[in-house]
């Protein structure tokens, strides 16, 4: 995120990352999430870039991404954006889930 917010200080970063505290690699875990995925992510988030929750949905097949036009990092609920985010919730939480391929059948 540092890098995407600040270009300037990405040779930094490379060349001393122990700089950097925040190691969370969403896109390590993402292939490890056994449900399906719902990424909300305002497109106005001056925090976490939106294309970075872009690029955390197309990590998994099943995902959906809500773009909250408008919106930034901290203000999806007690806001305007409040009903809409409520409503994609209660949507995905609902929803019949995506019926899966059947497996593979061994033939003897």
């Amino acid at each position: 995120v540092a890098g995407a917010l600040f270009p300037f200080i990405t040779p930094g970063l490379l060349a001393a990352p122990f700089l950097l505290k925040d190691k969370f690699d969403n896109s390590r875990k993402v292939g490890k999430i056994g449900v399906p995925l719902m990424v909300i992510h305002g497109d106005k988030d001056d925090i976490v870039p939106f294309e970075q929750g872009k690029r955390v949905a197309a990590l998994k097949q099943d995902a959906r991404l809500v773009e909250v036009t408008g919106a930034s990092h901290n203000d999806l609920f007690g806001t305007q954006y409040e009903e809409m985010v409520l409503g994609e919730l209660v949507r995905f939480a609902t929803e019949a889930p995506a019926e899966q391929p059947p497996a593979p059948q061994h033939v003897q």
